[in-house]
């Protein structure tokens, strides 16, 4: 079955999710928000996947981060926190 958001086509599937997962999305959601938020949950997985690929890319191309610039990274991090 095929319905239609506010600006995109939706499908319906059905899932299994743990129970202990299934309440803490629907204290979270509310029960009409839970379709939205499982569909934001699976937007997000998506985009950490394609990072993921693209990181995989780029050490196959370019080589390992080295242990310097992550010490670097961290710290601006770091820094970055401090200053909220």
């Amino acid at each position: 079955m095929t319905s239609t958001t506010i600006d995109r086509p939706t499908v319906k599937r059905s899932i299994s999710v743990r129970e202990d997962i299934d309440q803490r999305v629907a204290e979270r959601s509310g029960v009409r928000g839970y379709s939205s938020f499982v569909n934001r949950a699976l937007e997000t997985q998506l985009q950490l996947d394609l990072l993921d690929d693209y990181i995989s890319m780029a050490v196959a191309e370019h080589g390992p981060v080295s242990s310097q610039i992550l010490a670097r990274v961290d710290a601006d991090i770091e820094a970055a926190k401090a200053r909220r």
